[in-house]
């Protein structure tokens, strides 16, 4: 930043004992001013000395000004940490409190529909029934979502298991019309060490981000390959709408959907992405606007140290 040394005033201040004032400045913002006493001896201070006297106050602003920036911006950091504690505790005790009055339905559902297996002409209510237990499902996945907003893995740990073992649990995350549209490809006899559940979870949540972004009838591919230093390369890619770059940028935030409100929360990719983070793994998405998205997923073959860390 050039510094224009600003001119001392001299004499401005009315019964104060000084040779010259000089303005404090910065940004065009007046801070304040500096008075420069007479000297002992009573001589004046030569043109050079005021002149060098003007760049250290120029520079004395400047450094005045910053610091009263950078305390602004701490008090809002600290502003801002104390919303995200608070959006944790909240989605932590939702979570938590929802999870019981759903398993009871669940568990309900399940002896309604038993119950009904013994009469006749109950189609309709089998039919009921399944879609209670449908929204119940819908209902686990949102908290599972919301679970993994706090950052945790729900105490999983990595166990040895093959990537035919991830194939398997992942499909057990999606609905049937979701298999149905699913063309995976994964490299059956491959050994990780991963928490199983919660990297199913991350894959189906992509997955099906991918499906509800493609037409009716658009397939949505799950590979994985062996890479470099002991690295699994997962990639999902789809044919679907694609994202624009202002739409890009915001993927993966907290809360950013641009579903129709009540059919997403917008958590599916950020808890996907926080749990590729927690096994040292990293995350890169791809998308082109009316031609789909690609997201490439490389992960540690053996992430255990990571998540004893």
């Amino acid at each position: 930043m050039a510094l224009t040394p600003l001119p001392p005033v001299r004499r401005i201040l009315t019964g104060v004992n000084a040779e010259a004032v000089f303005p404090m400045t910065a940004e065009n913002k007046f801070i304040g001013l500096f008075a420069l006493g007479c000297r002992r001896d009573g001589a004046a201070y030569s043109e050079e000395t005021l002149d060098l006297l003007s760049v250290l106050i120029t520079m004395a602003s400047i450094s005045v000004d910053n610091a009263t920036l950078f305390e602004s911006l701490a008090k809002q950091n600290l502003q801002l940490s104390e919303v995200a504690k608070l959006k944790t505790q909240f989605v932590s005790t939702v979570s938590h409190e929802l999870s019981t009055p759903l398993g009871t339905i669940a568990v309900a559902a399940r002896e309604l529909e038993r119950s009904l297996d013994d009469t006749t002409g109950t189609a309709a209510r089998h039919e009921d029934v399944r879609l209670i237990r449908g929204e119940i499902d819908r209902c686990k996945r949102v908290l599972q979502d919301m679970a993994g907003r706090t950052g945790e893995l729900a105490g999983e740990a990595p166990t040895p298991q093959s990537l035919a073992s991830l194939e398997r649990e992942v499909l057990s995350q999606l609905s049937a019309d979701e298999r149905s549209r699913l063309d995976m490809s994964l490299p059956h006899t491959v050994m990780t060490r991963w928490p199983i559940g919660a990297v199913s979870r991350a894959l189906a949540n992509i997955v099906r981000n991918g499906i509800q972004a493609s037409g009716s009838g658009e397939r949505v591919s799950l590979s994985a390959r062996c890479g470099a230093d002991d690295q699994i390369i997962l990639t999902v890619a789809d044919r679907g709408v694609g994202m624009s770059a202002a739409v890009e940028s915001r993927a993966g935030e907290p809360f950013f959907t641009t579903r129709a409100e009540g059919a997403g929360m917008g958590l599916g990719l950020f808890v996907t992405m926080s749990t590729i983070d927690q096994l040292g793994g990293t995350m890169h998405l791809a998308s082109v606007e009316g031609e789909g998205t690609t997201i490439t997923i490389a992960l540690p073959a053996d992430a255990a140290a990571r998540v004893d860390a």
